[in-house]
């Protein structure tokens, strides 16, 4: 399943999980839950419903993966004390709200009062991505979760990214995805 279907706050758990290094323990109501839910899941699908991330299978898949999260996140240490996870942190807080209109790494920095470089070197390290892949990353998340949850266009959907020129927004896309908006319609959506 491609990340780009994991809702953002779960998604935000598991990339937490970078600074965790215990698996955290499964109580016998934990495994229950996730047994029944894979159940339900597994049932749906053997009785021919798509998976089309909508629809019940698409919500049973969410709840599942909202119960992992949950119990990663009863895991993760308070703080770790450690600089470079707290400005990646706040970096990946601020892009989230910010990622329609805010697109250059210096506006994070400056947001956040650091330089683009300390900015950068802190993600790097915490990410392995630069800001820039980060920030062309998350836009180019949602628009797979645009293409793939509703039927705007293309070009409404660049506009509501923030981009007017959708050609640039195609070719964006496409280089982070290696598809193109149409070529990642299609094979979603079959």
């Amino acid at each position: 399943m491609d990340t780009v279907f994991v809702n953002s706050e779960y998604k935000s758990v598991f990339e937490k999980l970078s600074f965790v290094e215990n698996m955290p323990e499964l109580n016998g109501d934990n495994i229950f839950d996730l047994k029944y839910c894979v159940t339900a899941i597994h049932r749906r699908l053997k009785n021919g419903e798509r998976f089309t991330g909508q629809g019940i299978t698409g919500a049973l898949l969410t709840a599942y993966i909202g119960m992992i999260a949950e119990i990663y996140q009863k895991g993760l240490p308070v703080s770790t004390g450690n600089r470079h996870e707290a400005v990646t942190s706040q970096f990946k807080s601020l892009l989230s709200a910010g990622y329609r209109t805010v697109k250059s790494p210096s506006q994070y920095a400056l947001q956040m009062n650091i330089s683009p470089v300390y900015l950068n070197e802190a993600v790097k390290k915490i990410t392995g991505l630069s800001v820039s892949d980060c920030i062309r990353k998350e836009i180019v998340t949602h628009g797979k979760r645009l293409l793939f949850y509703t039927r705007m266009s293309i070009k409404e959907i660049a506009l509501e990214l923030g981009y007017e020129d959708y050609a640039y927004f195609t070719r964006l896309f496409t280089k982070v995805s290696s598809l193109s908006p149409v070529q990642f319609r299609k094979k979603y959506l079959k």
